[in-house]
């Protein structure tokens, strides 16, 4: 199964949130939250760029055996 990026980005926005909440509440500045987001983003992209061209065990079995299929085909 392939990098879907809605639910990861999903996944990141409700942990980005509480963590937020959790700042707010321990009286750190608005300005650093912001500065923290954004730093965050710019690796949670990152990651995304790197995770969209990975090939995975399940797709080089995809792979291999339409290279197979293709290649053994007997008349």
């Amino acid at each position: 199964m392939g990098y879907n990026k809605a639910r990861e980005e999903r996944k990141w926005k409700k942990w980005k949130k509480d963590e937020e909440n959790i700042l707010r509440q321990e009286g750190m500045p608005e300005s650093k939250i912001i500065e923290l987001r954004q730093y965050d983003w710019r690796i949670f992209n990152s990651e995304r760029r790197f995770r969209e061209k990975q090939f995975t065990n399940n797709n080089l079995m995809d792979y291999i055996g339409i290279i197979y299929s293709t290649t053994n085909k007997r008349f």
